[in-house]
């Protein structure tokens, strides 16, 4: 297979160099640039594009790649992840601790971090947080609202008084306290869980942790985009879709060196839908990054022009590596088709996932999903033990026979939706629509939605079949496993659910789970987790496709851009600078 790769322990890609040509307003900004300690350069404007659009810019309502990564930038909790290490490393919070029982924490905040200024404010100045606004910030999450995806992540089942007070609120009748967290004073609050929950600080880091101010939601509601963060909302255009962050400079951190971080004035994301745009502008220098990039697109320009990428200095750079996100479809369990095992089943056997691999990803991929939901790269965990489905077309036919549908005589034509993706999940999904007419004799009826449309017809499954996919919000096999927990879905069906959307339950599987994100040995929870996850792959209500692999291009004039298996962005410490010749050996 073609690769020209930079690949390291920990997925890590730190990035350099020249950029040929900038935009007028570029050049601008970097006339007015000064250097920082250790020659890092301020000023610039940094631009990248999401072929999907952001279904919201409020932390407790994301869930997809591109608003989760916008929010990043805008937003910050007690506690974050250091990029390079995946890491739990202190946010607001500068140090915590935690009791014996290992259910209450207690966070001390720090005394520089700031709300980004804003009208909300007196003045127009933000101020300083407090312990106060983690409590406004948890009752808000746990507030009912219909977009509220945040509180089954990091609250249902979890956080002291929790449930009881999402229902109240869900009944109109909202509590004056949520008991499980408590001010001590303004740089001390009490954080109290149902149970030990080892996974506890990693789950903090997630959007559904950020503190929000009062204000900014008094002021704006849940269109409210007012944190803590590096970079503040600035504008968000329509005709062409793009949002602009600027440089917050009151954020609290620095760099290792004493420099003030961001490094950067702005950021502008641009949402052209397909990967074809995305390239050409790339290539244009109209973006300073291109990621999730076709293989075969990838081959092309590498072997069109190899002195840009391995030039003295190069104009471009070119990684690829593994993520922690696995690409599957998910069964609508509501369907009585589909509600069969052996239907499942059937589809699972019936799909070639090394011809979709090779020859419709071309290689963008680090191999097809054979083992299970969980990706091969989370340390510790080993999917070679499972069997998975492999494709087996005599096993798919024998089972729908078996589930009283020979050579598909009966079955129902079924409805799959999907989003574009690019154009590569229509492709992927017409090989598997063939594939399933060829082998089974099933017919599916292919709509290409967007993104948003997808994630909410999704949750309250209005189609058969839906095209999905999960990037872990931190390295652990309960990111992927948690998609199937069965307490996460509603007791009424005209709910939406999220983010178990087949709506699987299996009383074994849960027990299995909750005892595994009790457990604080790791290799007995992983081996909970391996039993939990036998067990739903036994009851397929999905069918796992491939694991991710990803291809990345930046223009070799950044500096300290980090990716890791997460996706996770860190653009506070990324800066423009021509970078000196490499010396001769």
């Amino acid at each position: 297979m073609f690769k020209y790769t930079i690949r390291c322990a920990y997925a890590l890609l730190v990035c350099c160099g020249m950029l040929a040509c900038q935009s007028r307003e570029d050049n601008h900004a970097a006339e007015a640039a000064r250097e920082g300690n250790g020659g890092v350069v301020y000023g610039g404007n940094f631009r990248w594009n999401f072929t999907e659009q952001c279904e919201s810019l409020n932390p407790v309502e994301v869930s997809t790649v591109a608003a989760i990564s916008v929010v990043r930038q805008m937003h910050e909790g007690l506690v974050r992840i250091d990029y390079r290490t995946m890491k739990v490393e202190p946010g607001l919070a500068l140090s915590w601790d935690v009791d014996s029982s290992r259910t209450r924490y207690t966070f001390h905040l720090r005394d520089e971090a700031m709300f980004q200024d804003d009208n909300c404010f007196p003045g127009g100045k933000g101020r300083k947080v407090v312990a106060s606004d983690v409590l406004y910030s948890f009752e808000n999450l746990c507030t009912y609202t219909e977009h509220n995806v945040g509180f089954n992540q990091l609250c249902k089942d979890i956080l002291v008084g929790a449930d009881t007070y999402y229902q109240a609120s869900r009944k109109g009748k909202p509590q004056q306290h949520l008991e499980g967290v408590n001010v001590m004073d303004d740089h001390t609050v009490e954080i109290s869980l149902v149970k030990p929950l080892p996974g506890f600080l990693y789950l903090l880091s997630l959007p559904a942790g950020f503190v929000i101010p009062e204000e900014a939601v008094k002021a704006y509601g849940t269109n409210s985009k007012i944190g803590a963060g590096p970079f503040k909302f600035a504008k968000e255009t329509e005709y062409p879709k793009s949002i602009v962050l600027t440089r917050n400079p009151n954020y609290y951190r620095k760099d290792t060196m004493g420099n003030q971080l961001p490094y950067l004035d702005s950021l502008s994301i641009s949402f052209m839908t397909t990967k074809e745009a995305e390239l050409s502008e790339f290539m244009e220098h109209h973006l300073d990054m291109a990621y999730e990039l076709p293989g075969k697109s990838m081959k092309e320009i590498v072997e069109k022009d190899i002195e840009a990428f391995q030039g003295n200095p190069p104009k471009f750079i070119l990684g690829n590596f593994p993520e922690l996100m696995t690409q599957f479809y998910v069964f609508n369990l509501q369907n009585p088709f589909l509600a069969k095992l052996k239907v499942r089943q059937a589809f699972n056997y019936a799909i070639n996932k090394d011809e979709i691999v090779d020859n419709v990803l071309v290689g963008q991929a680090s191999g097809p999903a054979i083992y299970g939901i969980c990706p091969p790269n989370i340390d510790g965990y080993d999917i070679k033990q499972f069997s998975g489905y492999t494709y087996d077309p005599d096993k798919a036919r024998a089972l729908l026979a078996e589930a009283g549908y020979p050579d598909g005589k009966g079955a129902p034509k079924l409805k799959l939706e999907l989003n574009t993706g690019g154009a590569r999940h229509a492709k992927v999904a017409f090989e598997i629509a063939k594939q399933l007419e060829k082998e089974l004799h099933i017919q599916l009826d292919l709509e290409v939605v967007p993104f948003p449309k997808k994630m909410e017809d999704e949750m309250y499954a209005r189609a058969d079949i839906f095209r999905s996919g999960w990037l872990a919000d931190y390295p652990g096999p309960d990111a992927f496993l948690n998609l199937f927990y069965g307490k996460n879905v509603p007791e009424n069906a005209a709910e939406p659910s999220f983010p178990n959307t087949s709506r699987y339950k299996n009383p074994d599987f849960d027990v299995l789970f909750e005892k595994a994100v009790q457990t604080v040995d790791r290799a007995e929870s992983y081996r909970l987790f391996a039993e939990a996850e036998k067990l739903m792959l036994a009851d397929a209500p999905v069918i796992p496709l491939w694991y991710e692999e990803i291809y990345i291009l930046l223009q070799s004039n950044v500096h300290g851009f980090v990716i890791n298996p997460l996706r996770m962005m860190d653009c506070s410490q990324i800066y423009f600078k021509a970078p000196e010749k490499r010396e001769k050996k």
